[in-house]
């Protein structure tokens, strides 16, 4: 029963290559590293939110991280979700949407893959006193993955 669950996959996987749907675009997307976000409601959103962060395809040492960016201020803040190195997973995370003064703005909460090194860079950034935002999210390490946009409530 075993070596036919092991034989399955790359039985099937032949199978969709001969007949086509195996080509190098969806390849490609299949091997590319991805990340979902869920709110738990729609619509405008408040300073804190819960969201659920889904991941999956990512290489071995890397993890999802999320940033919320100020579409007025241009400026990315990194989200404190200690979310662990896994090729795959979910994840519950508060994140922090902008502050008080800023109800009514658009913000995007910004998906990206984070290596160790850019991992051990934010932590730093959370150590520093007067951190203020990034202009850019850091190079190298971090490489956007998506964004959605949230309007914070008036």
């Amino acid at each position: 029963m075993r070596l036919v669950r092991r034989l399955l996959v790359p039985i099937g996987f032949g199978l969709m290559y001969l007949a086509g749907y195996l080509t190098p675009t969806v390849l490609t997307w299949i091997a590319t590293p991805a990340v979902t976000l869920s709110f738990e409601h729609s619509g405008p959103v408040s300073r804190f939110e819960s969201v659920t962060v889904h991941w999956r395809g990512f290489p071995d040492g890397e993890s999802p991280g999320l940033f919320v960016y100020s579409v007025e201020w241009k400026l990315y803040f990194p989200q404190r979700c200690s979310i662990t190195a896994a090729r795959a997973g979910e994840q519950s995370c508060k994140i922090e949407i902008g502050n008080d003064s800023q109800n009514g703005e658009s913000f995007d909460v910004v998906t990206a893959l984070l290596t160790q090194t850019a991992s051990q860079g934010i932590a730093r950034y959370f150590s520093d006193p007067i951190s203020a935002g990034l202009p850019a999210l850091p190079e190298p390490g971090v490489v956007r993955i998506g964004a959605t946009r949230v309007v914070r409530r008036p």
